[in-house]
């Protein structure tokens, strides 16, 4: 069983999160997570998502946007699945929620739109299309996409869409001053998860989640108890109820060094 690693190495104080697998009622794997010390964390890939392996059978919990018609909720799946997804100049295909039909645009269209909005309008409008451009899926592979890999493939893990609205926000001249990453233990599967963080003028985050189209503040996502939080520049993890400052050399997400993959944000 391959397994991917979130670690604070010693001596800094470790958090592990330590994993025992049960069956459901239905027989799906079942990830239990819990927090202790002085131990690795390393989370098994038990089912057919990595980072959010059972939350992504439970999306009826999260809120979300209904379409009005079932028949056209089927067909945005259908869409996903078997439109053909690219980042070069032939476009991407993603479903417009508003306009309840498949939208082609190229990466520098998709810019130009979101430079034209400001505020939480661009967020929205970022979010809404990176969530509807590719599914998420479960790999192989833990290998770190930007964009055009995410839109290219048509799937993703949660840390993927992440990064593609990281990229497609600070190129639209969102300062990359606002963004951040977030990796918390989700409470309702409960398992591992990656969203993007944007800082509001006050200090408090919005949530970008690849699993909702809607931007609920930090303070409300009770689901996610924060583990580790990271930029282009520095590395926190959270223990005792805050954020402290951690060398990024010390954590380990996806077998590969968080130092090793903060200088290339930009270029997955």
């Amino acid at each position: 069983m391959r397994s991917t690693i979130i670690m604070i190495h010693p001596p800094f104080d470790s958090v592990a999160v330590q994993v025992a697998t049960k069956a459901w009622p239905s027989g799906r794997p079942h990830v239990l997570l819990s927090i202790a010390s002085g131990q690795a964390a390393s989370i098994p890939e038990t089912s057919p998502c990595r980072f959010h392996e059972v939350r992504c059978h439970s999306r009826r919990r999260m809120p979300s946007i209904a379409f009005p018609f079932p028949r056209l909720r089927r067909l945005a799946y259908w869409l996903l699945a078997v439109l053909p997804t690219t980042a070069n100049a032939t476009g991407f295909t993603y479903w417009d929620d508003p306009g309840a039909t498949a939208v082609t645009l190229t990466r520098e269209e998709f810019v130009a739109q979101a430079s034209h909005r400001r505020g939480e309008g661009r967020l929205a409008f970022v979010n809404r299309v990176i969530n509807n451009a590719a599914r998420q899926q479960f790999e192989k592979v833990d290998t770190w996409k930007g964009f055009d890999r995410l839109v290219s493939d048509g799937y993703g893990d949660c840390e993927d869409f992440a990064i593609a609205k990281y990229q497609i926000l600070i190129q639209a001249g969102t300062p990359a001053s606002r963004l951040d990453f977030l990796a918390a233990d989700d409470t309702l599967t409960p398992t591992y998860h990656a969203v993007l963080r944007y800082r509001q003028d006050d200090g408090s985050h919005l949530i970008l989640d690849n699993l909702t189209p809607m931007m609920l503040p930090e303070s409300r996502r009770t689901d996610l108890i924060p583990l580790v939080s990271f930029d282009a520049n520095r590395a926190e993890h959270f223990r005792d109820g805050r954020f402290h400052a951690v060398d990024p050399a010390r954590v380990v997400l996806g077998g590969q060094r968080l130092s090793e993959r903060m200088p290339h944000l930009m270029d997955y």
